[in-house]
């Protein structure tokens, strides 16, 4: 839903196929805060949080991760886009992504689908709680992620056209 200029999550509904079959998660969410997560996935070991993060904890302003790649353009320019800081939380996991502006990319600069102007931005993640010991301690060597923003259409929201990043997978 939206609030203003702002998203306010409702629900989140999550599946996916792997070796074992057809997974899912839902997440539910009060008035913007989440309240219930639901998972048929169970971490491995190595991947288990040494500290689980307690979902009353999350309070509103905090989205799931993919809500969170879509941006208000609060003023209307696409340096909206990539400003701020957005908190993250996917039920087991709490993260922090802090946006920077970039360079501009006229429309034919780059060779996406959409043919409209661009925005370069730099995102830093950074996890709060809910990672392996692994994952906090070696937060600090992921590089930030390059996302290319573009507006929707004739509104006042964008969303990434491409996002690049490094990974130890």
């Amino acid at each position: 839903a939206l609030a203003g200029a702002q998203f306010v999550p409702r629900h989140l509904d999550l599946s996916w196929a792997n070796d074992e079959g057809v997974k899912s998660s839902f997440m539910r969410y009060q008035d913007g805060a989440p309240i219930e997560f639901v998972s048929g996935y169970a971490p491995t070991p190595e991947n288990r949080s040494a500290t689980s993060v307690d979902i009353a904890s999350i309070g509103t302003g905090t989205t799931d991760p993919f809500l969170a790649m879509l941006a208000p353009l609060a003023t209307g320019t696409l340096r909206d886009a990539c400003s701020g800081e957005r908190r993250i939380f996917d039920g087991r996991r709490h993260a922090s992504l802090t946006l920077t502006s970039g360079r501009e990319i006229a429309a034919n600069e780059h060779t996406y689908l959409s043919r409209i102007p661009a925005l370069a931005c730099r995102v830093v993640w950074a996890p709060i709680a809910g990672y392996s010991q692994r994952s906090m301690a070696r937060a600090a060597e992921f590089p930030p992620i390059e996302a290319h923003y573009a507006r929707i259409g004739d509104t006042r929201f964008a969303a990434p056209l491409e996002m690049r990043g490094e990974t130890r997978y």
